[in-house]
């Protein structure tokens, strides 16, 4: 029988999100055992966040 990981989502999810990309990776290098959920966000109303720029709104891993 499997535990079931732990998942950063909701607010939590989108403040470290919001915090831009060297703060994400960070989180996501020192939490490998997370998922993360950003069900039902609408990600269009972080499009002018000065911390994530139009060319960062991908969760990839530069």
């Amino acid at each position: 029988m499997s535990e079931e990981r732990p998942t950063l989502s909701g607010d939590q999810a989108i403040e470290t999100w919001l915090k831009g990309r060297d703060v994400w990776n960070q989180w996501v290098e020192e939490n490998p055992e997370y998922n993360v959920d950003f069900s039902g966000v609408d990600f269009s109303r972080y499009r002018d966040c000065k911390n994530v720029l139009k060319s960062e709104m991908a969760f990839c891993r530069i």
